[in-house]
């Protein structure tokens, strides 16, 4: 009976270390311009970008978040984009204030600061405030 308990006990171990990660790097993902004042029917443009000093990123999964009732996008551009595979295109939909793209970046991956991921592009569509997350 000890002996099986034991061997739960050493196999629980194993699986715990095997599927939790010993070390996690996080990234940094800005948007750029952080603000702005834009007037009802005006287009304007933000760059969604990755920095990452010490350690080279190879993906970029990432969702943002606007007031659907604030803001329409008009476009998502991937020129100049830092990523040159992707698992999910970029995408948005106007209807629940998202932008969704899912990327890659073959080896050596990227180190440095302000990689573009891509630019989205809004139009105001009401007056407010408007965040993005």
């Amino acid at each position: 009976m000890r002996s099986l308990a034991f061997k739960t006990f050493l196999l629980v171990t194993f699986l715990t270390a095997l599927f939790i990660p010993g070390n996690v790097f996080a990234d940094t993902l800005l948007i750029s311009p952080p603000f702005g004042t834009y007037s009802q029917g005006q287009t304007f443009s933000v760059r969604i970008m990755v920095s990452s000093q010490s350690q080279a990123i190879n993906a970029v999964s990432a969702t943002l978040s606007f007031p659907a009732d604030k803001l329409q996008v008009t476009s998502v551009s991937k020129i100049g984009s830092i990523l040159n595979l992707w698992v999910e295109e970029p995408s948005y939909s106007n209807s629940s204030g998202t932008v969704s793209l899912e990327g890659v970046v073959p080896n050596p991956g990227f180190i440095g600061s302000n990689g573009t991921v891509v630019t989205v592009n809004f139009r105001v569509i009401s007056p407010g405030t408007a965040n993005l997350r």
